[in-house]
């Protein structure tokens, strides 16, 4: 069970010290009082050779007060000038983290887009040619054959007999025309439209996609894959909040901020300990790591509220602060 000791800081009263009964002052600052415990018998020790010889012990005695007045007043100062540097890294952890944040978003923009034109192009263009070449078979055994050419077409023609070139040529015209239909359509992909033919309920399979331009998807996009690797310079995210560890059913729903240093994959981690139930640092974390992670250390956080309500809150855990009014109070161990 955490325990709280009381921070008095520069300004505070004498009072303090022997009304709180919180404030544990022989714990936390033993050394220095050693000192200076040290320093008042050796002056006692010098004024009793001092009045034993015949002086005074007056004057010696409000020096000893003076003495130990300007040492509270130096370990006062100590303390407000810890506290001062720790608000100032506080305030800089926060500033990092946001900084985090904004390149975690930078990321992501990058998957909204991807160019499907090039290959999708290609693709038309073979089968446009394709089309022309049996299109220009046709029309040269069209006459040829026209004498025994016998053959069902059921889009364009019933019957083809014998001596029926006109409906061959017919055919062939027919064709062409579905041809430049095609080209057509794959002019439509290249700019801002959309398969043609394939329809809002069907659904289009591609192996490989490379796009050298932009891409918009203005529908959700989703990726079943093992791994996503983004190389962008910036990544922009609208989202306010982000979602980690979505669906995990691991032993403990830890997750967080891998900063990859030196080694593929791995790095110092900023996240959250399920264990501790608080935001915890670890170095030398490997991304694919699915076990349980032992924090090195944790994030300390300030609780304003009154000393009875933060006691039995979920952050009432050592290192962490405790503010209430005019008082501070940190949780020990």
């Amino acid at each position: 069970m955490p325990n709280i000791k009381k921070i008095v800081v520069s300004g505070s009263g004498i009072s303090q010290l022997t009304n709180d009964a919180g404030y544990a002052l022989a714990t936390n600052i033993t050394g220095a009082f050693t000192a200076v415990s040290t320093s008042i018998a050796v002056d006692i020790a010098a004024l009793e050779l001092a009045v034993g010889s015949g002086g005074t012990l007056i004057s010696s005695s409000a020096q000893i007060a003076t003495d130990i007045s300007g040492a509270f007043t130096a370990l006062s100062g100590g303390f407000s000038t810890r506290i001062t540097t720790n608000e100032t890294n506080i305030a800089t952890n926060t500033t990092n983290i946001g900084t985090n944040t904004t390149n975690i978003g930078t990321l992501t923009a990058a998957t909204a887009s991807y160019a499907l034109k090039t290959d999708i192009s290609g693709a038309f263009t073979a089968v446009s040619t394709s089309l022309s070449t049996r299109v220009t078979t046709l029309e040269v055994n069209g006459p040829t054959n026209a004498a025994t050419a016998s053959f069902v077409n059921s889009n364009d023609v019933e019957f083809l007999n014998a001596g029926e070139n006109q409906t061959l040529t017919s055919v062939s015209t027919s064709i062409a025309s579905r041809a430049t239909t095609l080209e057509s359509r794959t002019t439509v992909l290249e700019g801002t439209g959309t398969i043609q033919g394939v329809g809002t309920t069907n659904n289009v399979t591609f192996a490989n996609v490379t796009a050298t331009g932009n891409v918009s998807i203005t529908g959700t996009l989703f990726v079943d894959g093992t791994t996503t690797t983004i190389n962008s310079t910036n990544l922009n995210i609208e989202d306010k909040f982000l979602l980690l560890n979505s669906g995990s059913t691991g032993p403990s729903y830890e997750g967080g901020i891998i900063v990859e240093s030196g080694s593929t994959g791995t790095g110092n981690a900023f996240y959250y300990d399920a264990s501790d139930n608080r935001w915890s640092l670890k170095a030398g974390l490997i991304a694919t790591n699915t076990s349980a992670v032992t924090a090195e250390a944790f994030m300390s956080v300030a609780v304003v509220d009154t000393l009875a309500n933060a006691t039995n809150s979920a952050y009432y855990k050592a290192g962490n602060i405790i503010v209430d009014g005019q008082d501070i109070y940190i949780v020990t161990v």
